[in-house]
Formats: structure tokens, C-alpha cells, sequence
């Protein structure tokens, strides 16, 4: 039997998504935020994992909304094995294409050597969860994520590369335009905001490729005054 998510609204609330999570629909007065993204945070070995897989399982099998899962730490095989205290056959569930898992394994190198920036840390990580999401969204069969940070000539850059298709050579410049899209699905403004972010810092943005193939953001921004003066 498919069910239907029924519409549901507070006084003062979102429109909510129902979970399907016994009790957790109720302290939540109907869920999660309806077509708004859900930022669950914690420490290691919280639950957020399988809170998440739950919400889409639960959603796949009781309302007929398949769901895709990426993983930056679990494998599938792993995930299979946690969801299994759950009562649920993830293994199942993704040959019946009702569930998708990716698994992307992020490399980053580690340096304190870098100078400081003069920047809003706010956007500045939205810039980058946004250059990390596309990368994960560029990889639809997973692959490998490589952030790496750099210092010199008085400027720092961070780079984000991945192991997708890349981006053709011919529409390098335009990716930045406003409205310019490649996607089927998006407004095309997320790079576009991004560069008017690193400019309003007196930095840029470039992309190329990488030497997986895939392709290489950089973000490069001009290092603290005070430090060069130093």
C-alpha cells in the first residue's frame, strides 16, 4: 500500500515532510522542513547516520519517494550492515532502485603553516560546502574528493578537485555567469555567488582540471596585511 505524505502545518511553522520516524514527527510537529535542506550535527557515533538512512528508507518504502544516500565515511557495505539493526535490507532496497548509495572518500592535507585571511568565515564555508557539494553531486557513482590548501606569494588557496567528468575547457569562464547552468535541475547562481564572495574578499576563483580528470577549484585569497608586513 502506498501512502501519501499528508500536508501538515502549525501556526508559525514550515511546511513539514513527514519522517515516518515513530515520535519523532511528534516533537517535531510534522517532521522535517518540506524542499528546505536539514543540518543534523553531532559527534561521532550520535546516530546521524542512521537517523538519515531511516528518513529515506522510511520514505522509499512508505511513501514511494526514493532516496539517495552519499557517504564520506561508511562504505555500503558498512551502511548495509548498520541499517540491518533497523530491520531494513538496504542491499534490497538499492537493487530494487528505491535507494542509491554513493560512497566518496574525501582526501585532505593537513598544514598549520598557513597565514591568516582577513575573511567572513560564514561565507566563506558556504562557498566551500557549496564547491563540495557540486563535487559530490559531479560524481554520480562516487569517487574521490581532494581538499588542499597552499600559501605563497602572499596569497593562500584552497583548493577542491574530484575525480568527475570535469569541466570542458569551453565553458571554464562561463560556469561563473549568472543563470548559466549545465544541470538539468538549478537556478546556475551558486558559482556566480560564489565569485562575487572571493571578489568582495579581493580574491578569485578559477577552475581547471585535475590530475584525476576531474575537476580543480581554486580559491585564492590575499593573506593578512599584518602577516606580510611581519
Amino acid at each position: 500500500m502506498k501512502l501519501e505524505r499528508p500536508p501538515r502545518r502549525e501556526a508559525g511553522t514550515l511546511p513539514k515532510a513527514p519522517t515516518g520516524i515513530e515520535g519523532l514527527d511528534q516533537i517535531t510537529l510534522g517532521g522535517l522542513p518540506r524542499g528546505r535542506p536539514t543540518l543534523v550535527c553531532g559527534g561521532a557515533g550520535c546516530g546521524k547516520t542512521l537517523l538519515a538512512m531511516e528518513f529515506l528508507i522510511r520514505g522509499a518504502t512508505q511513501y514511494g519517494e526514493p532516496g539517495a544516500f552519499i557517504a564520506f565515511e561508511e562504505t555500503g557495505e558498512e551502511l548495509a550492515q548498520n541499517v540491518r539493526s533497523l530491520g531494513f535490507d538496504l542491499d534490497k532496497l538499492v537493487a530494487d532502485n528505491k535507494i542509491s548509495v554513493d560512497h566518496i572518500h574525501v582526501e585532505r592535507n593537513e598544514t598549520s603553516a598557513l597565514p591568516p585571511v582577513h575573511a567572513d568565515p560564514d561565507l566563506i564555508s558556504q562557498l566551500l560546502l557549496g564547491l563540495l557539494g557540486n563535487a559530490a553531486e559531479a560524481m554520480v557513482a562516487g569517487g574521490t574528493i581532494r581538499l588542499h590548501a597552499s600559501a605563497a606569494n602572499g596569497v593562500v588557496q584552497l583548493h577542491v578537485s574530484d575525480s568527475g567528468p570535469g569541466v570542458p575547457a569551453e565553458i571554464r569562464e562561463r560556469i561563473f555567469e549568472p543563470f548559466f547552468t549545465t544541470r538539468s535541475r538549478g537556478t546556475g547562481l551558486g558559482l556566480a555567488v560564489a565569485r562575487q564572495i572571493v571578489e568582495a574578499h579581493g580574491g578569485r576563483i578559477a577552475v581547471g582540471a585535475a590530475d584525476s580528470g576531474g575537476a580543480r577549484f581554486t580559491l585564492t585569497l590575499p593573506a593578512a596585511a599584518s602577516v606580510l608586513a611581519a
